[in-house]
């Protein structure tokens, strides 16, 4: 969640080839381009990790997560204090939160449909609701005065242990149907609690509790949890109040009668849950962080669900839970190569583009540019068209059809004494994931806030700006933005115009940590001759890319009562 910053997890898996024969020019034009049609593009599965395993085992087993396929159960704890409490209306509009359909929110979507969608089908998630569970103190003495949010996970995880522990004892379930995977724990515990987060808390006339941060919405995982198979314990959790479930409709209580719910936090934290990490950077709010090259950068300019909980999940995190296969684009095949994608949010069309002549691992686990097309309907359309809960300054989403270009460096690598050492070959990875400690374990090394990365200025996933400028670095934000972050906008799309729709590694050399340096011919007489130079950005691996990327147009695509998108691509060798 947004906090403006939280703290939170990680990433994985599925994958597809692609076989690819020449292509034909139309008569169709968009732009300054003509519209070329690609041959339809074929998906053959070839990867065998699976990112539940990699998870689950990391860390000594410290973490877990939710199943990213399938039907998965999840429990739901309302929490109380002697001076917050649950009224039956707020439960009930939990409910609709967490299991209702998109119609009964009278908004946007629940957990449930939301992720029924965005999985194209795949994972079907239900959540049984607790009774409430009331702790005996007030909720300002429940929870130390803290400005971070860290300080409150050791009163949350003993909380949530009792918690269990009650509903158990209450209901004689040993909460086996919550531990789908069978390894003893609880595959996600999500603990609502009754009082404000602190944010709003001081506009709600209770500054005490505005003192105390641990009072908003994180995921976490309690490491000393011990796996029980006969009666499952909590080990991954969700802390966040109610208030959350009103954020993004508080305009629209008033002005209806059917109480609107909104879910969008709990879909982020869910996002968590089931192992990804925040996009966004927590450097903005650390003080002791004082790079500018760094500390405000926001590598997926706010727009997407794991940013700032707008949005559908980005075509990756889609890949790396499995929901979708990649056109994976190969130095063999013949170029120019022009292909077509279908917009992303319909089953998951984009292309994984590695390094040229290099040899691709077969898995989300590298490093590579991710191509999809972003369209403003299905889960998008609501915060596309409406600038969600405006009072907290989050940005409006993309509400044009483009071309979004993605850096992603998801290589894992073995995590020792502070030294990454990268995997190669992850052909025995599941052998060693298995053998993981605490003190020796896997993860991928890159993240978007730069502390936590291998290397500050190596991001997990980074979204490329059409135009070429590099906005989302922010370094002039205390002066020159006035505290507030530039975020993408529809600008950042890449679009058939001139001036958007071209992308190469030496037009984007800026936005890549490690660049080269070439000389260029310029023009020659037989009086004299001059070179020039230029720089060219390189994948954090040292590797060249290797190709160019230019958007020729989209269409509209009309079948039946319903309207898609389609762009045509044509990938050249640099």
């Amino acid at each position: 969640m947004f906090k403006p910053h939280s703290s939170h997890h990680l990433m994985v898996w599925g994958i597809a080839f692609v076989f690819l024969t020449s292509c034909s020019l139309t008569t169709a034009s968009t732009g300054s381009y003509s519209y070329l049609q690609g041959t339809l593009l074929e998906k053959k599965d070839v990867s065998s990790i699976i990112y539940h395993d990699f998870f689950a085992r990391s860390q000594g087993g410290a973490s877990d997560a939710l199943l990213s396929k399938g039907n998965e159960k999840a429990l739901v704890i309302p929490v109380g204090f002697s001076d917050f409490s649950w009224s039956s209306q707020r439960l009930a509009d939990l409910n609709v939160a967490f299991n209702g359909s998109s119609e009964e929110t009278h908004y946007w979507e629940s957990i449930k449909s939301f992720y029924h969608k965005s999985s194209f089908a795949q994972l079907d998630l239900s959540f049984t609701l607790a009774e409430p569970y009331n702790v005996s103190a007030k909720a300002a003495d429940f929870l130390q005065k803290s400005s971070d949010i860290n300080s409150s996970k050791s009163a949350v995880s003993s909380l949530m242990a009792s918690a269990i522990g009650a509903y158990k004892s209450k209901t004689g379930d040993f909460c086996k149907d919550f531990d789908v995977d069978g390894n003893g724990l609880i595959d996600a515990v999500y603990l609502i609690y009754a009082c404000p987060d602190y944010a709003s808390a001081k506009d709600d006339g209770y500054s005490d509790l505005a003192e105390r941060q641990g009072y908003w919405a994180y995921t976490a995982r309690d490491s000393s949890a011990q796996a029980n198979i006969a009666s499952p314990v909590g080990r991954s959790f969700t802390w966040a109040s109610y208030d959350f479930m009103y954020r993004g409709v508080k305009e629209r209580i008033s002005e209806q009668s059917d109480i609107s719910v909104d879910a969008h936090t709990y879909i982020h934290e869910t996002g968590h849950l089931l192992g990804l990490d925040d996009y966004y950077s927590y450097t903005p709010n650390e003080s002791d962080y004082t790079n500018t090259d760094y500390k405000y950068y926001t590598p997926t300019g706010g727009l997407d669900m794991m940013d700032l909980n707008i949005l559908d999940h980005d075509a990756w995190s889609k890949f790396a839970l499995g929901w979708s296969k990649p056109y994976v684009i190969t130095s063999e095949l013949s170029f120019p190569l022009t292909v077509e994608l279908e917009e992303s949010q319909l089953q998951g069309d984009c292309l994984l583009i590695p390094a040229a002549g290099t040899s691709y691992n077969g898995s989300a686990f590298d490093e590579y540019m991710m191509v999809e097309l972003y369209s403003p309907d299905g889960l998008n359309a609501l915060d596309a068209n409406t600038k969600y809960a405006s009072a907290y300054k989050y940005p409006q989403g993309f509400f044009m059809p483009g071309v979004k270009i993605t850096h992603i460096d998801a290589r894992l690598a073995r995590y020792q004494s502070n030294v990454f050492d990268y995997v190669d070959d992850l052909s025995q990875f599941k052998t060693l994931v298995a053998a993981s400690t605490s003190s020796s374990y896997y993860r991928v090394a890159a993240s978007n806030t730069p502390n936590r990365s291998v290397k500050p200025g190596y991001r997990l996933i980074h979204l490329m700006e059409a135009n070429g400028t590099n906005t989302f670095q922010n370094k002039d934000y205390a002066s020159k933005w006035n505290s507030e972050y530039f975020y993408a906008n529809n600008g950042t799309l890449f679009s058939p115009e001139d001036a958007r729709s071209t992308f190469s590694m030496s037009r984007f050399a800026s936005f890549f940590e490690n660049q080269k340096t070439v000389t260029l011919p310029m023009a020659s007489s037989a009086a004299s001759s001059s070179v020039a130079s230029s720089s060219i950005g390189l994948f954090n691996s040292g590797k060249d890319f290797g190709y160019s990327i230019r958007v020729n147009g989209l269409r509209k695509v009309a079948v039946a009562s319903s309207t898609s998108y389609k762009v045509s691509l044509t990938i050249t060798k640099a």
